[in-house]
């Protein structure tokens, strides 16, 4: 009875030991969704084919006429004054007149409208454009670029109309035209005439300069 005991407490104390030195289960890591997401922040410039362009100003725009309008209501300017009348009322006073009905101000609430013969409008303003431009590259001169033109005291009036053509043809590219009166191989000429008469022909603004040799 006695040997029964103590086996049976031997037992005991080896399931116990057992027990005690078994690992522990591994702890479960906390699901994904739980933790913090850390993302960095990189600034960077965007592709240049991904960047918005500036929508381009109405106003540089060609002008809309007649049924291209997309207004209800337009403010109508005409030579007895402007009303404010529906966009169909508009357009058949502008056919009765064999003309166009043009949006001159789409920006405006409503938006101001004419009457008129755009293409001949456009056509005139074109070309005051033109002429501008024209006079302009008279007038502005080219740094550094002068023309040379020489003759002598004794050319003729026909002559002196030629290069006098030329000189003008030269200011109007934007050139600055030196012209020099060179005497023939007499020290006692006069050099004062021929370039007076060159004056003379309105050739504009000449840099003119006598010059004895």
């Amino acid at each position: 009875m006695a040997l029964r005991r103590a086996v049976g407490s031997l037992a005991i104390r080896s399931q116990a030991y057992l027990r005690g030195a078994a690992p522990s289960p591994p702890t479960a890591p906390p699901p994904s969704f739980c933790r913090p997401v850390i993302i960095p922040y990189r600034p960077f410039a965007a592709p240049p084919h991904l960047v918005k362009k500036a929508p381009k100003d109405d106003d540089d725009a060609e002008p809309r006429i007649n049924n291209d309008i997309t207004a209800h209501f337009l403010r109508l300017v005409t030579d007895q004054g402007h009303s404010v009348v529906p966009r169909h009322e508009a357009l058949q006073q502008a056919a009765r007149m064999g003309m166009d009905l043009v949006e001159v101000h789409r920006k405006s609430d409503p938006p101001v409208c004419k009457i008129m013969d755009f293409h001949k409008e456009k056509y005139n303003k074109d070309a005051k454009e033109k002429e501008r431009l024209k006079t302009k590259s008279a007038i502005v001169l080219r740094g550094g670029d002068n023309k040379e033109v020489r003759f002598k005291a004794k050319t003729e009036i026909k002559d002196l109309k030629v290069k006098a053509d030329a000189i003008t043809r030269l200011m109007e590219r934007g050139y600055r035209v030196k012209c020099m009166a060179m005497p023939a191989g007499n020290e006692a000429e006069d050099l004062g005439g021929p370039l007076s008469r060159l004056l003379g022909l309105k050739v504009g603004r000449i840099w003119t300069q006598s010059m004895r040799m």
